[in-house]
């Protein structure tokens, strides 16, 4: 059970993690760039891939 909990809260943190650096990523080109939001989101997801 315990093992089972550690696991789930792994990637609860995980998917935040990468949820959370894909939306700063796109909000930073967004406003650097001047990209529209769909050119912003492409390039932070195709960027956080690598």
């Amino acid at each position: 059970m315990k093992a089972r909990l550690k696991l789930k809260t792994e990637v609860s943190v995980g998917a935040t993690t990468l949820f959370s650096w894909i939306a700063i990523g796109t909000v930073v080109f967004h406003r650097l760039e001047s990209w529209n939001w769909i050119q912003s989101f492409y390039f932070s997801v195709v960027t956080s891939l690598i």
